[in-house]
């Protein structure tokens, strides 16, 4: 029987999306992939993510994304275990892990443009020299590459040395916490963050440049100004984003109507994507795009750049503008006031989630592993 070993450290604790990612993956393939064997490289506060008769769990004792993964994890993982094909599951290939391997790239703007991932200071310089040694070594070196998107698979070819030749796109289903029916309580986050409009537009995402949340402030003073019965919650990971973000919007007339509103759960998340007049998503760039899928699930229409592979993930369902026309951002978030235009991207919205499979992408990742196998 085939044994894939699939580095699945970044399901953890710590909420990511790309954690997201490898715990949809994970749980599903043992089941669906009931040919294949499976080594589990788990993370220490994940010890055992998954029982299953063909699961085996060996917890790492490396950082996911630091030094010791690219230069000894391949090593410790042959003291301990046997595989035929190595999957890295969060964009890295590690040195040693046998010559079939597979390697999911999220995104690649750490090799395109770092500038608009990279944090400031030493830190950031560290990030960038890893990320993009171990991006660039799995874009040339891997047997085979998984990738989210068109978009990702066409700007990865850049990088590959061979064009698209080894690179499968596998879409992403939508995240489980977001098939369940939509809260219908308002959120109780927001009148704690400061958010008692009776309409609020959404920016969900984590705080770096190539999510461009502050066109999104620039679109919603444009759309809203003037107009107090309407809100901007920013719903940010950890980062200093939001105050940087509230000065900008102080400096253009709607300092009182945007607020740091965290959502501390998938489940809150939800809830406030119910009761959302839109959710804003003006990306520059991006892998995939979950939040738009979380969004259109709960009912809530889609403000979006129209970069990348966000039509894609889209549809007809979302309002689209370039990420820096915050002109016809704001006006697509003014004609979402009128009732029949909001129905019309809720119901297309509701239609293009029903499409978003995670079943298609483990059946057409698995094939993956049997092709390098074979």
């Amino acid at each position: 029987m085939t044994t894939v070993a699939i580095d699945a450290r970044f399901w953890r604790a710590e909420p990511s999306g790309i954690g997201a990612v490898v715990a949809a993956q994970v749980t599903r393939l043992p089941s669906r992939a009931s040919d294949l064997e499976f080594v589990l490289i788990t993370h220490p506060s994940r010890p055992t993510p998954v029982c299953a008769p063909n699961v085996r769990c060996l917890v790492a004792p490396y950082v996911p994304d630091g030094p010791g993964t690219m230069l000894a994890l391949g090593g410790w993982l042959r003291a301990r275990a046997t595989w035929d094909v190595f999957h890295g599951a969060s964009s890295a290939l590690p040195h040693d892990v046998g010559p079939r391997t597979v390697v999911t790239l999220h995104a690649v703007m750490w090799l395109d443009d770092p500038a608009l991932v990279r944090r400031a200071g030493p830190w950031g310089l560290a990030e960038t020299l890893f990320y993009r040694h171990a991006m660039g070594r799995a874009a040339r070196r891997a047997s085979a590459l998984v990738v989210p998107s068109e978009a990702t698979r066409e700007r990865a070819t850049r990088w590959t040395g061979d064009g698209a030749r080894r690179i499968t796109v596998t879409p992403w289903g939508l995240p489980d916490a977001f098939r369940r029916p939509a809260p219908t309580a308002r959120a109780l986050s927001l009148s704690r963050h400061g958010v008692t409009t009776p309409r609020y537009a959404l920016v969900v995402g984590k705080s770096a440049g190539y999510k461009n949340h502050d066109g999104a402030v620039r679109a919603f003073a444009r759309a809203f100004r003037g107009d107090p019965s309407t809100s901007l919650g920013l719903v940010q990971r950890a980062g200093d984003g939001a105050d940087r973000l509230r000065a900008l919007a102080a400096s253009l007339g709607v300092g009182d109507q945007v607020h740091a509103v965290p959502a501390e759960s998938d489940e809150e998340l939800a809830a406030l994507y119910a009761g959302a007049h839109a959710l804003l998503h003006p990306s520059v760039c991006e892998g995939f795009g979950f939040p738009l899928l979380e969004a259109m699930a709960m009912g809530c229409p889609v403000v979006a750049s129209d970069a990348a592979s966000l039509p894609e993930v889209g549809g007809d369902a979302a309002l689209y503008a370039a990420p820096d026309d915050a002109t016809t951002l704001a006006r697509h978030l003014r004609a979402l006031l009128d009732p029949d235009v909001r129905r019309l991207h809720v119901e297309r919205g509701r239609r293009r989630v029903e499409r978003a499979s995670w079943d298609a992408c483990v059946d057409a990742t698995a094939e993956v592993y049997r092709r390098l196998a074979r």
